[in-house]
């Protein structure tokens, strides 16, 4: 074998990060999550340049290995080599600890803490604290084109720029921030300016002029938006998730939040929940279905809720295409991100309606993207003023 180029990638952990081993014991750093991220954000990345899906499978097999038959040609060992070369994640906080970011950010953490009441803040499992460092280390095998190289040093640097690791991740938690990358001809560290950051991001994503894939890519249809800033990681997240639960809930005796009266935008979705099964309603899928499924409203609704097709519950999932991400900025204090991934929804343009009395199937909704994007750039009524969700959005991409 020639020899190898050795890389190092440092990252820092943002948000606490909800990542353990099987029990979800926060004490160890999974290498296997982190490579499933970064072929995430690989496959995100080159599907405008492949643009076909057996091909693009060809391409993940062949760099990044996939498990089969032996003997078969592109299976076997991958052609990147990771390890990890140093942790410092600092002592996990353990279930029960009392985290105590506000209402926001426990909404984004649904299924981590307590939401409400006397467990506000409470975690249901452990977790690492924001503050900590990892650094990762890769090598290619002699046989990788500089092309390949460079689209997973960039997807590396999606992975600090836009993503994060472990649970509830889509929704701004366990954020990660690439710190620095070294390595020949790849010295590279986090950007910190709104503006530099921007480039970062357009000069890895570029313009992709491909129409909307099969999956969580990007695409022509993409954006990514600077939603706010702030000097802390927590309450920035905090902030975001108040602005989605004042667009999407329909509130506990109209108040949310704080008491807070709540907006009521979505209607049809709430009358669905209540009687899912008579007349008109045969045909709707609610529209906050667009955050990701399975979409469910509980035994209070007839358990009314949406999934896909998958026979049995079998790939009942759908993740939200909309990404939210802390970004570091360093004395630039922190970012909070958007990334807005269309894809088709559904593999078969259907979703499942489903509640205790039975269900049916229906077409996904043909303006499903305008619920996320109303989000993004939207704006409510308060004191007979026009206010908006994100005031001082700042568009990063296209």
């Amino acid at each position: 074998m020639a020899e190898r180029l050795t890389y190092a990638a440092t990252y820092s952990v943002v948000t606490p990060l909800f990542l353990g081993d099987a029990l979800r014991d926060a004490t160890r750093f999974s290498l296997t999550s982190f490579k499933g991220q970064l072929r995430f954000w690989w496959r995100a990345l080159v599907w405008s340049e492949i643009g076909d899906l057996a091909r693009l499978q060809q391409a993940e097999a062949r760099l990044f290995g996939k498990a089969g038959e032996s003997g078969k040609e592109a299976l076997g060992q991958s052609r990147v080599l990771i390890r990890i070369e140093a942790t410092a994640l600092g002592e996990a906080h353990p279930e029960g600890h009392r985290l105590g970011p506000g209402p926001g950010a426990r909404y984004l953490g649904y299924g981590l803490m307590g939401a409400f009441g006397k467990r506000a803040g409470v975690l249901d499992r452990s977790c690492s604290p924001a503050g900590g460092q990892f650094r990762i280390g890769l090598a290619f095998r002699d046989d990788v084109d500089p092309g390949e190289k460079k689209r997973v040093l960039d997807a590396l640097k999606l992975l600090g720029l836009l993503g994060g690791l472990g649970a509830r991740v889509r929704r701004g938690w366990g954020s990660l921030t690439l710190e620095k990358l070294e390595g020949p001809d790849a010295d590279w560290s986090k950007p910190e300016s709104i503006e530099a950051y921007r480039k970062a991001v357009r000069d890895i994503v570029g313009r992709p002029q491909v129409g909307r894939p099969p999956f969580s890519a990007f695409s022509a249809e993409s954006r990514v938006d600077l939603l706010a800033t702030g000097t802390e990681s927590l309450a920035l997240l905090d902030r975001v998730g108040r602005e989605m639960v004042r667009y999407r809930a329909w509130g506990f005796n109209g108040r949310i939040l704080d008491g807070e009266p709540a907006l009521q935008r979505f209607e049809d979705d709430h009358d669905w929940a209540k009687q899912p099964w008579t007349g008109k309603r045969n045909s709707y899928l609610p529209k906050r279905a667009a955050f990701g499924l399975p979409h469910n409203y509980g035994p209070k609704c007839h358990n009314a809720g949406v999934t896909t097709t998958g026979a049995d519950g079998a790939g009942d999932r759908r993740g939200s295409p909309l990404f939210l991400h802390i970004q570091d900025l360093g004395r630039g204090g922190f970012a909070a991100v958007a990334t807005f991934l269309p894809a088709a929804f559904t593999p078969d343009g259907k979703a499942k309606a489903k509640w205790d009395g039975g269900g049916y199937e229906a077409p996904v909704r043909t303006d499903w993207c305008d619920t996320i994007t109303e989000f993004l750039d939207g704006h409510y009524v308060r004191d007979k003023r026009q206010v908006k969700f994100f005031p001082d959005r700042v568009a990063l991409l296209p």
